[in-house]
């Protein structure tokens, strides 16, 4: 996922691209390196393909809060909040973690409230 960055940034698209379908075959059950290739692509307003990779990490760790936030993030972007506040409600659920409850409740509360104008 390293060299398909540095090929981004010298503007390699076409070897990115190649690099990228290699990249969908490999058997990795460290959730956080899809996390990692979701996370750029979701930065580049690539949501198609950051769900893609935030679903792969899933598999590999359905346990892990940082999966569902991502799936609620992409869902935002795309407009659909209803399917973003499901996932969010979900990462609050896997979550211990004071600081990100917090940030969790505060992101559902915003949700709730757009919804109900």
């Amino acid at each position: 996922s390293n060299y398909h960055l540095l090929l981004e940034q010298q503007g390699r698209t076409e070897e990115a691209k190649q690099l990228e379908l290699h990249l969908e075959k490999i058997d990795d059950d460290n959730p956080y390196r899809w996390f990692d290739i979701a996370d750029r692509q979701y930065r580049k307003a690539n949501y198609a393909i950051a769900m893609k990779y935030y679903k792969r990490a899933l598999e590999e760790a359905p346990y892990l809060h940082e999966g569902h936030f991502g799936i609620a993030k992409v869902y935002y972007s795309l407009g659909d909040e209803k399917q973003a506040k499901l996932a969010l409600n979900r990462a609050l659920e896997l979550t211990y973690i004071p600081e990100e409850q917090r940030l969790y409740q505060s992101k559902l509360k915003v949700l709730e409230a757009t919804q109900t104008k």
